[in-house]
């Protein structure tokens, strides 16, 4: 069986819903490797020794080029701001780490672009985290808000227009050829929803 020495850059949210995969996966599933929570780095000394000891790292620093050029780490997971995932990757690719980098990958495609390129050049496994973006219930959560924020738009657009209506019924033939210009709109015109 094959020993991953993990670095996570980055123990917000993410890195600990990461970290928790590491821990958990082999005794869910049936793994060739067993996963080791060796380094973190975080933006402070201070944050990253307490993610250490409450993550159960063995090691921790405010560096997270630490992590890259540490020789016993073979992956790197990339759990840090987003601005943050092209240099972090493209160094740790550099170094011949594997990479692991939550979503998005970059800022850009152009960004996203170069860093397959490296790792395509490198020959180095990546990993994209897509947790839950294929899951039935996050399509269905997010048709029903499609969904609904329409029926909210078309509820917006049905009051303006009756306001609208309103205040054009209001108006004097003299007043409403002013505001459209002579031509002659009908008040009494149905929306299509």
């Amino acid at each position: 069986m094959t020993d991953i020495k993990v670095g996570l850059v980055g123990t917000g949210f993410m890195g600990k819903a990461h970290v928790f995969g590491f821990a958990t996966a082999g005794r869910v599933f049936d793994l060739p490797v067993n996963f080791h929570l060796e380094m973190v780095a975080d933006a402070s000394d201070a944050l990253a020794q307490k993610a250490c000891n409450a993550l159960g790292f063995n090691r921790h620093t405010s560096r997270w080029r630490d992590l890259v050029e540490d020789p016993e780490i073979s992956l790197i997971n990339i759990t840090a701001p987003n601005a943050l995932h092209k240099e972090i990757a493209l160094a740790a690719i550099a170094a011949g780490k594997h990479v692991y980098c939550e979503k998005p990958l970059a800022p850009s495609a152009k960004d996203a672009f170069e860093m397959t390129c490296a790792a395509e050049q490198a020959n180095i496994k990546t990993q994209v985290g897509l947790s839950g973006d294929y899951e039935l219930k996050s399509i269905t959560i997010s048709d029903a808000a499609k969904k609904e924020s329409q029926e909210i738009i078309n509820d917006l657009i049905i009051a303006a227009y009756n306001n609208a209506k309103e205040n054009l019924k209001k108006k004097s033939a003299e007043e409403l050829s002013k505001a459209t210009g002579g031509l002659n709109l009908p008040i009494d015109f149905k929306l299509p929803f």
